[in-house]
Order: C-alpha cells, then structure tokens, then sequence
C-alpha cells in the first residue's frame, strides 16, 4: 500500500489545454482521465493524498483559499480489482467500501486500470460552487493510455492485486 501524504501543486500552468467549447482540460496521463473545466476555473491547483487503497485527486478552484472556501472537484482513482471488492459483481452481498455512507460510490469513468469515482456525499458540505461541482464530475472521462493486455499461458493469479501508488513529492505535478 501506498504511504499516505498529502501534497499540493501551485505550479503556474502553461499552455493549458482548452477544448472546442472553450472548456479547460485538467488530463492526468499518469492514471488515464480527463475533466473539462470552465474558463472560471483558469489557474486550478491539484491535490493528492493517497487514502490507503485508493488515490484522491482534488481540483482546486483558483478563487478558493482558507477565508473563502469552495469546492473542489473531488476524483478517487481506485484500482479496478479494489472496486471489484468493493461493489463485487453478481454477488448477493456488497462488499466493503472504505466510506461511512450507507451507500456506494459513484463511478464516472473507468480504464483498464482505475475506476474513476466520487465518494457518496462528496458534495454534502454544500461549499460554495457545489452545483457547479456536480455539473462537472458529471464529464469526467476516462483516457485509453494503457497497453491492452494480451492472453498468456501462464496460470491465473490468486488473490486480489494490490496497487501501489508512486510517493508523491512536494510540488509534484502528475498529468
């Protein structure tokens, strides 16, 4: 399992992608997924910490500092074969998510390798600019970066694989 930590980018962001509509694009090509943003959100900062089993990655508007409080869009990157365990397919019971809610997460996107999410009640807190955050983890979308894993001879792994997510540094900028 990863260590868990927390750091924050303020890096100026140059050159930053906007699509047909004008929207910015916030693409992560370390894990495979992309968010349009709106032209408000020119200037965002990313947040990572890493919660165990799985990764969340905060956009932060540029507007929010700790007298003016908005909300984040909030991505969880969890690993495929964790969300299996967590929401098991034709099963009878529900596995166990690591969230307090009584129900699940919401997934938005998935690669071959990460469920893209948002946990339940993310937006419960109501911070200014929560409407707008639902609109947008509506159009996260996922990116096709990684290999296609072709069919080998070789026995099936036993057991649940377990991601390790890379140590993040101060300042680090992933995507």
């Amino acid at each position: 399992m990863g260590q868990i930590g927390d750091t924050s980018s303020t890096a100026p962001l140059i050159n930053v992608p906007v699509d047909s509509q004008g929207m910015i694009i916030y693409r992560n090509s370390t894990y495979g997924f992309y968010v349009s943003l709106p032209e408000t959100w020119r200037g965002y900062t990313i947040s990572e910490q890493v919660k165990g089993s799985y990764l969340e990655i905060n956009i932060v508007h540029p507007q929010s500092n700790v007298q003016n409080t908005r909300m984040d869009v909030p991505v969880l990157v969890v690993p495929i074969a964790m969300w299996n365990t967590w929401y098991p397919q034709n099963a009878l019971e529900s596995g166990q998510h690591p969230f307090a809610a009584p129900f699940p997460a919401t997934e938005r996107a998935r690669n071959i390798k990460y469920v893209f999410a948002t946990a339940p009640r993310y937006n419960f807190s109501y911070l200014p600019g929560w409407e707008e955050v639902g609109e947008i983890v509506k159009k996260i979308t996922a990116l096709n970066i990684f290999p296609v894993q072709t069919q080998t001879n070789q026995p099936p792994q036993t057991g649940i694989p377990v991601e390790i997510f890379p140590p993040f540094e101060e300042g680090d900028v992933k995507g």
